[in-house]
């Protein structure tokens, strides 16, 4: 689960840690507060084969994964917020664009269609965060 956030939302995030239920709340309705649209800022693909792929359980085309990994599970800012899969985390806006950058150097490309992976659809995702100089929040649920 990933969601594209303003850097004050991140930082409120990581002060805050249980404000993460605030983006994903459980009857499904963001705090408006949060300038969150909960269609287009919020990623909630299935992680499971990306987890395996990840793991080496799928074969990667003889792709690094280093980038792959850091936009799925964050680039070392943990939130103290537990998502079922480990903790949380804040890729901060100064980094979102060097993730989105990292995706497309290892052969990630963006443009998601039918039959492309979650990992290709990363791409537009974190590339959309850049141009809105969005922090991105998120965990493995």
């Amino acid at each position: 689960m990933l969601a594209k956030v303003d850097p004050s939302v991140a930082d409120r995030v990581l002060a805050e840690p249980d404000a993460v239920e605030r983006i994903w709340p459980e009857d499904g309705v963001v705090d408006a507060d949060l300038g969150i649209d909960p269609e287009g800022d919020r990623f909630e693909e299935d992680f499971l084969y990306l987890g395996r792929f990840l793991a080496g359980e799928e074969d990667t085309g003889g792709r690094d994964v280093t980038w792959l990994t850091r936009a799925s599970q964050g680039t070392g800012t943990e939130v103290a917020y537990e998502f079922g899969y480990g903790a949380g985390f804040v890729v901060p806006a100064a980094e979102v664009p060097e993730v989105a950058e990292g995706l497309v150097a290892e052969g990630w490309s963006g443009g998601r269609e039918d039959g492309e992976t979650v990992a290709h659809a990363l791409v537009d995702f974190y590339a959309a965060a850049a141009r809105e100089g969005k922090a991105v929040v998120g965990g493995v649920a």
